[in-house]
């Protein structure tokens, strides 16, 4: 099941391959029906001609191939930024709520998935005091800390979002699952972690977050 369309992006090696094929086809078009045209003009005219219809296509066609091909490019860059930005939270650089359920939905009606999974649902205690004494600002830099700490040994298939209050109640905003590939290695045997190395992976968690620098 496809969650996002996959965007490719075109190498400065592919904006080179365009710009000279593109120019070579123009050349070869440009030769050929110059060559039609000039079957009955005088034969003395036709090297000249000729290496008019070479020259210019060249002359328009390269740039013209090359400028082309550097803007199909960036915009290739600027949607895969957009698509990034669509599928996580702008604070958190997590899973955004969309993005998230869509991933779990598929993790669990997928016919490859794995047959055993964990399902972590992580709430800071006493966050809204953060937020009443210390600011938002230092409230945005605690969840930035608290994202950052659950990254760091999850293993990389795993997923992490961000979720509302509300939602927390139907989504999690941690899923634990798949084959493994990274992290901690007593959680990365494929298959899906058990009751064991779910539980390894709270320990995990919570020792990161204790150990988390924060800012004085």
């Amino acid at each position: 099941m496809l969650l996002f369309r996959t965007i490719a992006i075109p190498g400065l090696s592919s904006v080179g391959r365009w710009t000279i094929f593109g120019t070579l086809a123009c050349v070869l078009a440009s030769l050929s029906l110059t060559w039609l045209l000039i079957l009955d003009i005088d034969s003395a005219l036709a090297p000249r001609i000729l290496l008019v219809s070479t020259t210019l296509p060249i002359l328009i066609g390269a740039p013209l191939f090359f400028f082309f091909s550097l803007k199909l490019r960036g915009l290739a860059i600027a949607n895969k930024r957009l698509d990034r930005v669509a599928r996580t939270d702008s604070l958190t650089a997590c899973l955004n709520r969309r993005a998230f359920t869509a991933r779990v939905n598929a993790w669990l009606l997928g016919p490859s998935s794995p047959p055993c999974g964990a399902l972590l649902v992580i709430d800071a205690d006493n966050f809204k005091s953060v937020n009443d004494v210390y600011g938002h600002e230092s409230g945005d830099e605690a969840l930035t800390i608290i994202a950052r700490a659950i990254r760091s040994v999850l293993r990389v298939d795993d997923l992490v979002g961000r979720i509302t209050a509300v939602d927390l109640l139907r989504k999690a905003v941690a899923v634990l699952g798949g084959q493994g590939g990274g992290g901690r290695p007593d959680m990365a045997q494929g298959g899906g972690p058990d009751g064991s190395k779910a539980a390894d992976a709270v320990d995990a968690i919570r020792a990161a977050l204790a150990e988390a620098p924060v800012a004085a």
